[in-house]
């Protein structure tokens, strides 16, 4: 390895300072991968064709990154019994106590909230923190000591966009989230937001966004006279790295200057997959520098197992098993999302640390463990059950990829979708807006019963959408309106609309008139169309005026012609 003094450059195939050559550590551990994808992930953002099937393919490659990624770490810390020891405050006790945390959080809302709020907070530094890692880990490979100074400066450029992003996150009414799965659909959890105002929080943003880009030019003045910049082709790509996953989606966003669409490559997806890819390939080198020289390929099955292992206790969450105590997808995912990576924040920490002796052997020296071989008597006991477990999570989580991307395939017979998305419920992965989504399609092909399930369960929420709720109470009084029960639940259903859309909107209003209606409750169908006429002439709609008045005629005629009609 070169001396401190002298220049870094980028040696083509040096074992010293390269894990598996120029190319695969640039691609995979430094980002540069991620930023070749970069321009292809913004032209899929700018055609809307090409965004079909993004969700099962996003879902697909998390399988195979995102999941052993965690693994990765499991394996680290608990395969062998001299680490399981060495970690056992993290390996045991904190673990305990997040499982507790998560149990006590399916029933105390604010709980689940602050969890999830850790996370969300959290992993902005937990990725940054990988990249300044990585980049320190470069220098140090290729050049010996870093200046304190230098490194200082590199450190706090990386704080600062962790701390810029955190802030943006926080500012009332910002929708800003860096976490993977975070986002809970069902309202069941929310992130619990400092609610930083815009007037303070956007300019805050500004200075910080001025202070790291101050730093990062510092940092470069002052390795300037000693690298060259292709020798610090790596750092400039984690540089650019983290302002493309930070910096960038952060002060758009503070701004208004992001659009939506535009920002797919710094989604929260996006960012997992290129993090979890880094992690494997660190993790990977330092296995197989390890006194049992682990291989690739075995390494990533394993990873994948465990990491897999780690979310299968959330399918005893599925409705079919537990009723409506605590659906998977009421809330209960992304709680499970926050603990598992909360814990994955909390034991990477711990074991990957460059001061380590271990860490530092074989991650800034490529130095392979001296000792034969692992005991095996070192290996957890439980191991074989928690690798069966592991096989039932991945087979789980595959099954849900299969048959998302069979359901998104809208080419299909509809009552195929509708079977798709049952089998998906019984992992507890089939959302409301898919059960929408399905449920538009067999009502548009004529199975109505099958339309009116999949309506019961889109609406089979905390909150459920306004136009879920509208289309199962019209489907109710249809062609159900003479069975008790669906003229209770339609009247659940139209007095929830009313409540929701209060006076801003009509169709709260004529939903409720046309139950009451087929109820036989003539005279409070009548006031209820009445008071959706006031509404809909407030707002000044012709084409809703037109309809409600047709509405109020018909249910006036219908009430007096039920008035004189003689009793039987």
């Amino acid at each position: 390895m070169s001396s401190a003094s002298a220049p870094w450059k980028l040696p083509s195939n040096d074992s010293s300072v390269w894990f598996y050559g120029v190319g695969p550590d640039l691609i995979f551990g430094y980002g540069l991968g991620y930023l070749i994808v970069v321009p292809l992930l913004l032209g899929l953002a700018l055609n809307a064709d090409a965004t079909v099937g993004l969700a099962w393919t996003g879902a697909a490659i998390l399988l195979v990154t995102a999941t052993p990624h965690y693994g990765a770490t499991l394996l680290r810390v608990y395969e062998e019994r001299s680490e399981r020891r060495r970690y056992a405050v993290f390996a045991v006790w904190i673990t305990a106590g997040l499982a507790l945390l998560f149990l006590a959080g399916l029933y105390q809302w604010w709980l689940g909230c602050l969890l999830l709020t850790i996370y969300v907070s959290w992993s902005p530094w937990h990725f940054a923190g990988q990249n300044y890692g990585l980049a320190v880990m470069y220098l140090r490979r290729a050049g010996g000591d870093i200046d304190p100074g230098a490194k200082r400066l590199l450190y706090l450029a990386f704080v600062v966009s962790a701390v810029l992003s955190f802030v943006v996150i926080h500012i009332a009414d910002s929708s800003l989230v860096f976490a993977q799965g975070a986002y809970d659909k069902t309202g069941t959890f929310a992130t619990l937001k400092l609610g930083i105002p815009t007037g303070v929080g956007v300019p805050l943003a500004g200075a910080l966004l001025a202070l790291y880009l101050g730093l990062l030019v510092a940092f470069a003045l002052t390795l300037r006279p000693r690298a060259s910049l292709r020798g610090l082709v790596p750092v400039i790509s984690l540089v650019l790295l983290q302002s493309l996953w930070f910096v960038v989606p952060a002060v758009a966003t503070a701004y208004g200057a992001g659009s939506v669409r535009l920002l797919l490559p710094f989604t929260a997806t996006a960012i997992s997959v290129a993090h979890s890819i880094q992690y494997l390939w660190v993790t990977s080198h330092f296995a197989g520098l390890s006194a049992h020289s682990v291989r690739r390929v075995p390494f990533f099955a394993k990873c994948l197992l465990a990491g897999a292992a780690v979310s299968t206790p959330g399918l005893l969450f599925t409705p079919e098993l537990l009723g409506d105590a605590a659906p998977y997808t009421a809330g209960v995912v992304v709680l499970c999302f926050s603990v598992v990576n909360i814990h994955h924040f909390i034991l990477d920490g711990a074991v990957w640390k460059l001061r380590d002796g271990r860490v530092a052997r074989a991650l800034l020296r490529s130095q392979r463990e001296t000792q034969d071989a692992v005991d095996p008597s070192t290996r957890h006991p439980l191991r074989n059950a928690l690798l069966a477990v592991g096989v039932i999570g991945v087979a789980a989580k595959l099954a849900v990829v299969i048959l998302t991307a069979q359901i998104d395939r809208l080419d299909g017979e509809p009552r195929d979708h509708y079977r798709q998305t049952q089998a998906l419920a019984l992992l507890g992965r089939a959302t409301p807006e898919l059960w929408a989504k399905v449920a538009y399609i067999l009502e548009g092909s004529g199975a109505v019963e099958e339309a009116i399930d999949a309506w019961s369960h889109a609406v089979d929420t905390p909150a459920p959408t306004v136009v879920s709720a509208i289309r199962l109470t019209w489907m109710l009084i249809t062609h159900r309106h003479e069975e008790p029960a669906s003229l209770a639940e339609a009247t659940r259903l139209g007095e929830y609309l009313v409540e929701t859309l209060g006076q801003t909107r009509a169709e709260g209003h004529q939903a409720l008139a046309a139950v009451h209606m087929a109820a036989g409750r003539y005279a409070e169908g009548v006031a209820m169309a009445e008071r959706a006429l006031v509404i809909a002439r407030s707002n000044k709609h012709p084409a809703r005026i037109r309809q409600v008045q047709e509405q109020v005629d018909t249910y006036r005629a219908q009430a007096r012609f039920h008035a004189t009609r003689p009793a039987r």
